[in-house]
Order: structure tokens, then C-alpha cells, then sequence
């Protein structure tokens, strides 16, 4: 009798192992979403809820779940919808509630809010809407909503200070502060200096590029989408061209945990960092924004109109003239007259110019690594690589 009942606890216990897996990160699970639609799963993340959603996410997440469109792909945010099952039982759903009231509570008072839980439930992918998969739960544990600290708190960093030791900030919350540049790609902060983060022998742009979180969807865009400031200094400026736009943007800290710079077939140099074409070293989860300052620019000229030719086929470009250079490699033939902003577009793409950062020269003189930069809020695409160095931090 005893070995009939010690079976059935082993087989139990077996069934148990495949059925219900161990506890997970939302982030590592979307590294095999697909695989897991059906499953019992236990799964812990950051808790975006109100009264009227409950999505369970990651905001720093490099996992993405992707699904084929006509003539692309749609990248979805990382985030799981949550529903309860009727195995709730009803002091959970009272919790769940209060902790919505609660999160609602904090944000009407202007506060940001941090909120985590582990749900156990079953997975079901659902693409009709713009989450990816939903987890009906049974049971959660270690629900926690609390309001992050007042943002006025926090130090203000000039960008130009937090590239002297940018790695240090990793996955920190920090105000930043520096000149605001945007484009049809997206938007960045900048600064007029030279940093010190260098991998592979490239010195990267004082420059980050801004983003959301890795959950941002339709349904948590309102929840947690950073609202613009009016102008504090320099009100006089609005509306003028070629004004310097100073802000402070508070946020989370993005840096990757590896870092290459590689060699397409095109022939030039690109690095794998953040917001457009990956040429930014860090991306800021932005939460919110202040101290909107309008300055004249000093030098009174504009975007794109300080080109110098440099060496092996190479121009240098400055985004602000004498400001936030990069080198832009040539690789077709074009005249040497300064071309006109208009006309940057045309240029862009007939010649295959990509923008660069500082190439560091090595003992042997050669040339290690470049890249485009410019800012846009998605993970760069994939890139078919010829060869690549890689830097860990």
C-alpha cells in the first residue's frame, strides 16, 4: 500500500513538472511566447493597472514577440493581458480592485507608480488586439503598488556629466538633462562634448535616444505617456527657427549588456546600440519631462549646414555646427558644393551615407568601428553581418 501511494505522489509529482513551470520573468517568457500558448505558468513583472486594465509586462525588455504581416513584421509589445478565472477566490479579487483605486489614486495626484505581482494562470495567445497573449490567472502573490519617489528629488545630471561614467547607470532612474533633438525617426537628448564610453574602439555620440517602455501599447499609452512642459525660460523664442531646446527628461536608464560593432556588406560600419538604426549608446523609459529652456543659437547657423570634407572619402557633419559631430562615410560620388537641407533626403539615399561617431585610431593606425546615428523609439532591425567585434560591460 505504501509503495501504491509513494508511486501515485511521483507520478503526480511528474505530471505537476510538465504541466506547471517554474516561475518566470515576462520578460524570458516572451523569448518562447509561442511555445507556451496553453500552458500553466507562474509569471512575475511590472503591474500596469487601473480600473480599467490589468496587463502584466516588462518595460526593459530586449525579448520581443514578433508575427508575419503581409509584407513585414509586427512587433508586439511585451506585455500579457490579465483576466481572473472563476478560481479566484473573492478576498484576490478585492485586492486586485483596491490596488487599481489605489494606482488610480497615485497618478491623479501627479505621482508615478510602481506596481509588481507574480500570477499563476494559463497562457493563450490572442492577437486581435495590440496584446500578444492574455493570462487568465487562478491565484497572484506579493502584489505591491507604491508611488515612486517625486521625480523634483532627483538630481539633475547634465548629459554631458553622465557619459564620464554611463555604464554606471544601468537600469537606474535618473533626471538628465541636455539639448533635445528631433527628427522624422524620433527624438534624443544630446550634448556638446566628448564622452567616454568606448567600445570596440568607438567612441560613441553624447547622445540618447528616448523612449517608451517595452509593454507601451494602446492600452497602457494613457497610463504612462510623459506630458510635454510649457517653456520655463526663453518664451520670447516660440515659434523661431533654429533655437537650442534645453529639457530635463526623468526616466530609466537602457544599456545593453552587449555591445558589437559590425561590418555589413556595404561596406561601412554600424554599431548596435538604440533608437534609430541602433546609434545611440543608451535609451531613457521615459516618464516624465520638465524645466523646457529656449536659447538663441550662439553660432546663428542651423541643422546640417557645417559639412568639411575629411579623409578616406569621409565628410564631417555637424547636427548643430561646431556641435555633436559625426562622420559621414561616403561610398558613391558627390559634389563637393555644400548640399541644401532639401536635398538631404535624395543625398542620403543615392549615396548610402550612414552618420557616424568618433573612430578611434588604434597603435596600428587602422580604423576599428562607425555608425549612423539617429533616434527613433523601436529596436533597431536585424542587419546581415560580415564580421563583428563584441564589448561586454
Amino acid at each position: 500500500m505504501k509503495r501504491t501511494l509513494a508511486f501515485l505522489v511521483a507520478a503526480a509529482g511528474i505530471i505537476l513538472t510538465h504541466n506547471v513551470r517554474a516561475q518566470e520573468s515576462v520578460c524570458d517568457l516572451f523569448s518562447h511566447l509561442e511555445t507556451s500558448d496553453g500552458q500553466q505558468l507562474v509569471v512575475t513583472g511590472d503591474l500596469i493597472i487601473s480600473k480599467d486594465v490589468t496587463i502584466l509586462g516588462a518595460a526593459d525588455c530586449d525579448n520581443h514577440y514578433t508575427s508575419a504581416l503581409s509584407d513585414s513584421q509586427r512587433i508586439w509589445p511585451t506585455a500579457l493581458l490579465l483576466h481572473p478565472s472563476t478560481a479566484v477566490n473573492p478576498v484576490q479579487l478585492r485586492q486586485i480592485q483596491n490596488a487599481a483605486a489605489e494606482a488610480d489614486r497615485l497618478r491623479s495626484q501627479g505621482g508615478g507608480v510602481s506596481a509588481t505581482a507574480i500570477f499563476s494562470g494559463r497562457l493563450r495567445l490572442s492577437t486581435t488586439g495590440d496584446i500578444p497573449a492574455e493570462v487568465e490567472f487562478d491565484s497572484f502573490e506579493n502584489l505591491k503598488v507604491e508611488a515612486l519617489p517625486d521625480a523634483a528629488s532627483l538630481e539633475i545630471i547634465p548629459i554631458c556629466a553622465l557619459f564620464q561614467n554611463l555604464s554606471s547607470w544601468k537600469g537606474k532612474r535618473l533626471a538628465v538633462r541636455g539639448e533635445f533633438v528631433s527628427t522624422m525617426e524620433g527624438w534624443w537628448i544630446a550634448g556638446n562634448c566628448q564622452g567616454t564610453f568606448v567600445t570596440d574602439g568607438y567612441r560613441w555620440p553624447v547622445g540618447i535616444s528616448l523612449g517608451v517602455p517595452a509593454y507601451h501599447s494602446r492600452e497602457t499609452a494613457e497610463l504612462y505617456q510623459a506630458k510635454w512642459p510649457a517653456v520655463s525660460k526663453g518664451e520670447n523664442l516660440k515659434g523661431m527657427p533654429d533655437v537650442i531646446k534645453t529639457l530635463t527628461f526623468v526616466g530609466t536608464l537602457r544599456l545593453r549588456s552587449d555591445y558589437r560593432v559590425t561590418c555589413v556588406p556595404s561596406g561601412t560600419y554600424r554599431a548596435f546600440g538604440y533608437g534609430h538604426q541602433g546609434g545611440a549608446a543608451a535609451e531613457l523609459i521615459v516618464e516624465s519631462i520638465r524645466d523646457f529652456d529656449l536659447a538663441p543659437r550662439s553660432d546663428g547657423t542651423g541643422l546640417f549646414n557645417s559639412i568639411q570634407h575629411g579623409c578616406y572619402r569621409r565628410l564631417r557633419l555637424s547636427l548643430r555646427p561646431s556641435h555633436l559631430s559625426s562622420l559621414v562615410a561616403r561610398l558613391c560620388g558627390m559634389a563637393r558644393s555644400r548640399p541644401r537641407v532639401s536635398n538631404l533626403r535624395g543625398w542620403s539615399e543615392s549615396c548610402y551615407t550612414s552618420y557616424f561617431g568618433e573612430i578611434i585610431w588604434g597603435p596600428s593606425g587602422g580604423e576599428r568601428s562607425g555608425h549612423q546615428w539617429t533616434l527613433q523609439i523601436r529596436p533597431p532591425p536585424n542587419v546581415s553581418l560580415v564580421h563583428s567585434g563584441r564589448h561586454r560591460l
